[in-house]
């Protein structure tokens, strides 16, 4: 931290409280110590954006030059004022400002002053000598000065960056700009600076005293409205501006304010239906255009990474659209609850070879995969052209995973931030960036697997550093071990997972066949330690745990069972504390019972809001929108040969997801679908779900067929046709619905089903719990796993927070399993 030293060189001056001779020398007068802080000091001026400004156009000082200067005088007046009588004094206080090698600053005044004892009002002006003069004002008021006391008076003085003031009087008449930027504010900063140009005009850039803060600026202009652009800077790096041509009405004798707002790029997420993918839209800051010189000179590479998918990089066009500056595309998001988000900014006015160039400003955030949002992505922009002593190393990582291969969008933490990922497409598993000399702890990690270690950059040194990514031995590998069961209050027909209370850790709901729903709360460890009861509207057949109204807690939407008098749908909305209200009931499944019936929430047509598809009887199911009143309201209907076998995702990669019921029905992005004919070559499919098994970006089709006992993927190929197909089973899945997901974290789907293989020794099918892990080839191997239950409905979740997917059985009873590490 710099330090700011002060001192006096005394000279004896007296000012009289009773009108005596200045030069008298009375026996009661008090020397006072007059100490002297600059609040911000002048470093530089920038050329502005308009070099014809009608008002305020400071000229440009060489920078080196004012890089160099160790030593600054400054002409200064000091106005006493005796409150008492009205006299008044003015005398000549020069002082003297010195900056060492450390940045350290010490102000020297060359004057002492001695005063009787009385009240006394103070105002400092100082002005730097030269053709380009800066000058800084304080008042210090009300000061009482005792016999026999020395007090002390303490200016903090503040730059006036309009017309030079050469009378005291016109300090009370002149505008200030309120700041807000308090020493704890700045403390976060390592060198606080600030740069402000007027209508245009070159910009006067002042580093910021860390002690004092700064409270405010004098603008001694003209009374009018100025065009401010008011920059903060972390030494070279641009942290935040106020908003773009902010104007500011000066009026005569009155404080204006302007507020700094960090530099973002806003990250816009439309989540997908199902959640396994989003449309990701980026707002670019002009500033970062202006800063390459044009927008064709900006290029945006953005990486999305997610858990149990391979990172996703593309570089991405820049679009005017009225007047905002947006990068748009679609990402997977292999059904994650979070996913990274890493844009890097390119200079490429000279080269276009981004593996070769290292980013300018770059900047990483975080996406709950919940709901549609916004969020903020802050960057910090290098100048080249702001004053600063540091001179940089350059860091370069290679990440490679266990098997050699190029670890491609990796997070890369320096001293435990995020600062980026490694390349993925461009420069694979690479990663560069410059640094400040120093002591660095370096990591990368990648799913389980990360890689540390410790270097030293020097000055002008370039580190190239090689990292192997070593998996997590304590990570589960897809082997499940029976942990615990739990008996529910009463028979169940359905459950589902998500976080109920805000904790963060994953919860359990149960769908009772008495008018109840029981919540299991985890406690983040596999353990289920509580749980509560909730009356419903009626007993029902499946439930879903999806955040219906977009207040960031999640709801339970139920399709009542057929044991009620008028089947239908429940939404009961979740206002926190256990607290559940009963927003909506619709009569949906009268029309005859439907076991197992379809239900899924989904945005269709991409307006942020929710859709309901659920079964309404064996052969058809309904779309349910909101309507004017923000109800809920049959849409339309469509006939199926069975609605049991509903999945929904967006299969021909359009950005609208799409519906597999008995056949595909292709969206036509507003909601309406078209009937394309595909036949899986079985009319006794139970269930089916989409999920990307080979790897290849597309979404797959798994199904069960219940009468001829097989479970099967068929591979999309790119273009919503589902003609391949691969076995996974031949054991007798019955009606039961599989669980997929990455159970050993080699990026690619497995699933976990109870099925009925038949038992050599008896000769009849015995129900036993399995696992398949896949392959990029769509190939899977069967693993049994050991239970002392007979769940038929399997849910993955990470119930400890551990990273892997744990395994909820959901039979009889509730049959908790641990994803195991493979040792």
């Amino acid at each position: 931290m710099k330090k700011t030293l002060i001192s006096t060189l005394v000279a004896s001056v007296l000012l009289s409280g009773c009108g005596s001779d200045d030069n008298q020398v009375t026996s009661n007068a008090t020397p006072l110590d007059v100490q002297t802080t600059f609040s911000a000091r002048y470093i530089q001026t920038l050329p502005g954006k308009n070099q014809q400004a009608a008002a305020y156009i400071a000229p440009v000082e060489d920078a080196q030059y004012a890089a160099q200067k160790t030593q600054v005088r400054y002409l200064g007046q000091l106005e006493v004022t005796n409150v008492d009588t009205g006299a008044e004094q003015v005398f000549d206080w020069p002082v003297t400002q010195t900056v060492d090698a450390d940045g350290n600053v010490t102000t020297t005044s060359h004057r002492a002053l001695t005063l009787k004892p009385g009240t006394y009002d103070f105002a400092l002006l100082l002005t730097t000598e030269g053709a380009n003069p800066k000058q800084y004002l304080a008042k210090a008021l009300g000061h009482e000065v005792l016999e026999g006391e020395q007090p002390a008076i303490e200016f903090v003085v503040e730059p006036n960056l309009g017309d030079t003031i050469t009378n005291f009087d016109e300090i009370d008449y002149v505008s200030k700009l309120a700041f807000q930027w308090k020493a704890e504010e700045l403390a976060g900063l390592n060198k606080p600076q600030f740069g402000l140009s007027v209508n245009g005009g070159d910009e006067q850039v002042f580093e910021i005293n860390k002690e004092t803060g700064l409270a405010e600026i004098t603008m001694n202009v003209e009374p009018g409205e100025y065009t401010l652009s008011l920059r903060l800077y972390d030494g070279d790096l641009m942290v935040g501006q106020n908003e773009e041509d902010s104007t500011v009405n000066f009026v005569e004798g009155e404080n204006a304010q302007t507020d700094i707002v960090p530099i973002q790029a806003d990250v816009v997420f439309e989540v997908d239906e199902i959640k396994d993918r989003g449309t990701f839209a980026f707002n670019v800051p002009d500033v970062l255009i202006e800063e390459v010189g044009g927008l064709e000179n900006l290029t945006l590479k953005a990486t999305i990474t997610a858990g149990g998918i391979e990172a996703q990089e593309r570089v991405l066009d820049i679009l005017d659209v009225n007047g905002s500056h947006i990068a748009k595309d679609m990402f997977e998001t292999g059904g994650a609850d979070k996913v990274g988000v890493y844009l890097a900014f390119y200079d490429t006015q000279h080269s276009q070879d981004l593996a070769e160039l290292t980013p300018f400003t770059s900047c990483t955030t975080d996406v709950t995969v919940e709901a549609n949002q916004t969020l903020g992505c802050k960057v910090a922009l290098k100048r080249e052209s702001i004053i600063t002593n540091r001179i940089l190393g350059t860091l370069r990582i290679n990440a490679v995973n266990e098997n050699w291969t190029p670890a491609e969008g990796a997070d890369v933490l320096l001293n435990g931030e995020k600062i980026g990922v490694t390349g993925s497409e461009i420069g694979a598993g690479t990663f560069k960036t410059h640094l400040v000399a120093g002591e660095y702890q370096v990591e990368v990690r990648s799913g389980v697997s990360t890689a540390q270690d410790t270097l030293s950059i020097a000055p002008l040194s370039v580190e190239n550093i090689p990292l192997t990514l070593v998996r997590n031995s304590e990570v589960g590998a897809g082997t499940f071990v029976e942990l615990h069961t739990y008996r529910p209050e009463n028979f169940f027909d359905h459950g589902a997972t998500g976080d109920l209370n805000g904790d963060g850790n994953i919860d359990l709901a149960l769908a009772l066949e008495d008018n109840r729903v029981q919540i299991f709360y985890g406690d983040g460890s596999g353990v289920f330690p509580t749980s509560s009861l909730i009356d419903v509207a009626y007993p029902s057949t499946r439930i879903k745990i999806v955040d219906i109204n977009g207040d960031g807690k999640n709801d339970l939407l139920m399709s009542a069972s057929f044991k009620a008098e008028n089947g239908g749908l429940m939404i009961y909305e979740n206002k926190g504390d256990n607290q559940y209200t009963l927003r909506q009931t619709l009569e949906a499944l009268a029309q005859s019972y439907v076991d197992q019936q379809s239900l899924e929430a989904v945005d269709i047509n991409n307006d942020g809001n929710l859709e309901i598809l659920a079964s309404t009887s064996r052969t058809h199911f309904g779309i349910f929108k909101l309507n004017a009143d923000n109800h809920f309201e049959l849409n339309s209907t469509y006939s199926t040969d069975t609605a049991r076998a509903i999945a929904v995702g967006d299969v021909n990669n359009d950005g609208y997801v799409d519906i597999w019921a008995d056949s595909l029905l292709v969206n036509d992005g507003n909601g309406n679908f078209t009937f394309k004919n595909i036949s899986l070559g079985s009319a006794n499919i139970a269930t089916v779900q989409f999920a990307d098994f080979n790897g290849d970006e597309h979404l797959d089709l798994l199904a069960t067929d219940w009468y001829d006992g097989e479970t099967i993927v068929f591979t999309n190929d790119g273009f919503a046709n589902f003609n391949t197909s691969h076995t996974v089973s031949t054991h007798n899945p019955d009606r039961n619905l599989p669980a997929v997901g990455d159970i050993d974290l080699d990026g690619h789907q497995d699933i976990v089903m109870m099925n009925r293989a038949l038992d050599p020794t008896t000769g009849r099918e015995k129900a036993a719990l399995y696992r398949y892990i896949g392959n990029k080839h769509t190939d899977f191997t069967e693993h049994k796993i050991q239970s002392t239950t007979y769940p038929d409905k399997m849910l993955l979740a990470d119930i400890d927070n551990d990273g892997d997917l744990d395994l909820i059985g959901l039979g009889f009873k509730v049959s908790v399993f641990k994803n195991t590490p493979t040792h």
